[in-house]
């Protein structure tokens, strides 16, 4: 059963560096090709430290047992980190 990922990401700032933008694209890309579905990030209006991330999964299985543990998200994860 097809489902939708809402994930809520909270900045160290409100303004993006160049490097924050290149991980969230790199980070966007590499998820919609795993997934097969296209990733968004939106900005909260009242809290731009604020990104959520928007996208889909075939199933919960793929997304939490084979895309959360990959070694390509981790690695995403730990270039973000401190952003």
């Amino acid at each position: 059963m097809p489902v939708t990922e809402i994930a809520l990401l909270r900045l160290n700032t409100e303004d993006l560096s160049t490097s924050t933008k290149t991980g969230l694209l790199g980070a966007q890309q590499a998820q919609a090709e795993y997934s097969n579905h296209q990733v968004y990030f939106l900005r909260q209006i009242e809290d731009p430290a604020c990104v959520y991330l928007l996208g889909g999964w075939e199933s919960i299985e793929k997304h939490m047992n084979q895309w959360i543990p990959s070694e390509t998200n981790q690695t995403l994860l730990q270039q973000l980190a401190g952003s």
